[in-house]
């Protein structure tokens, strides 16, 4: 698992009941909510530490990140500057094109719920 994509890739939104919540594509495991978006941030990296470490103790068995079992290969034609805005922001927070995606339509996603 990659702890610090996960981190890079964290999303901070607020809900219909006005609660920030803060939460990364790559781990759904993990929910940081809180009256404040440094309220929800902080429990998020609590939560994702207490949940890094009981991996480590194996006292959890399900692994986020990286491995792709369960994915589908996704081809699509795009403008080569989206190509290689894409690749940049992989590059630059460690993670893959296709987890790059996913933190992107994440992003929009919850954008459209507010």
């Amino acid at each position: 698992m990659n702890s610090e994509a996960i981190r890079r890739t964290a999303i901070h939104w607020v809900d219909e009941n006005g609660d920030h919540i803060v939460e990364s594509p790559l781990c759904d495991m993990v929910t940081g909510v809180g009256d404040t978006e440094s309220e929800a941030q902080q429990i998020f990296e609590e939560l994702l530490q207490d949940y890094i470490d009981d991996l480590k103790e194996g006292k959890v068995h399900r692994k986020v990140g990286r491995p792709a079992k369960g994915k589908v290969n996704f081809s699509i034609q795009v403008d080569p500057d989206v190509r290689e805005a894409v690749t940049k922001m992989a590059k630059e927070i460690h993670i893959s094109q296709g987890e790059a995606i996913e933190f992107l339509l994440g992003y929009w996603t919850r954008s459209q719920k507010v």
